[in-house]
């Protein structure tokens, strides 16, 4: 079967954007300025997800747009789910660190102590980044694109299998595959959004205020 060259770009411009423009970026500041690691974080991460969302909004825009009148056109059907979204995810997330921290007494992943450098000195970068940006770049990537290659070759359930698993590798990269389940799972839950609504924007709206809330209570808001 062919798959969607859109598709194809969209992995395409991810994987340049997580693998080579952080690079890219970390080499202007050591050449340019000196920054300490948590403003070389910001940097580093507002750029890449900056560069990221603008790119994938261009090629999604008429996609989205139409996802938008869907939305409002069922919004308390799509807000319920997205409420139950968020209980589910939110039970997963602390049965997944309750039984982590029984076996293994194991510390926060890399990638949410990554994100906590960044937090602590620019809390409104943070909230862009993690808010904004990162659900709607990963939304568009896994939910969407990764999601239709797959499916278009090997049906829905290998779609959703492949999408979450890849997901959860992504957030797991730095080495703390201990928290590959968690994501992985929180990955599956979001294409259960997906699919049950056929609307991009309940995934990427569940994962915006799932960050959200994880960032007031990380900063005792909550």
């Amino acid at each position: 079967m062919k798959v969607n060259n859109g598709n194809i770009k969209i992995i395409i411009s991810y994987i340049f954007g997580i693998f080579i423009i952080p690079r890219i970026v970390a080499l202007a500041l050591d050449f340019f300025a000196s920054f300490d690691d948590g403003d070389s974080k910001l940097v580093i991460n507002i750029t890449t997800y900056g560069i990221l969302f603008a790119i994938l909004l261009i090629m999604k825009h008429k996609k989205i747009s139409g996802y938008f009148r869907s939305f409002s056109q069922n919004i308390l059907r799509n807000l319920g789910i997205i409420s139950l979204l968020l209980v589910v995810m939110y039970v997963i997330l602390y049965q997944n660190n309750a039984i982590l921290r029984f076996f293994y007494n194991s510390p926060p992943s890399i990638n949410q102590q990554n994100l906590d450098v960044i937090k602590v000195g620019y809390p409104i970068w943070y909230v862009i980044i993690a808010v904004i940006l990162v659900p709607f770049v990963e939304e568009v990537v896994f939910r969407d694109a990764l999601y239709k290659i797959a499916r278009k070759r090997y049906g829905v359930v290998a779609g959703v299998i492949f999408s979450s698993i890849l997901f959860g590798l992504m957030h797991t990269l730095s080495g703390d595959y201990v928290y590959l389940p968690l994501y992985s799972i929180l990955g599956a839950a979001l294409m259960i959004g997906y699919l049950s609504t056929k609307n991009l924007l309940v995934p990427i709206i569940t994962h915006s205020l799932y960050n959200a809330i994880s960032i007031f209570i990380l900063i005792g808001v909550i």
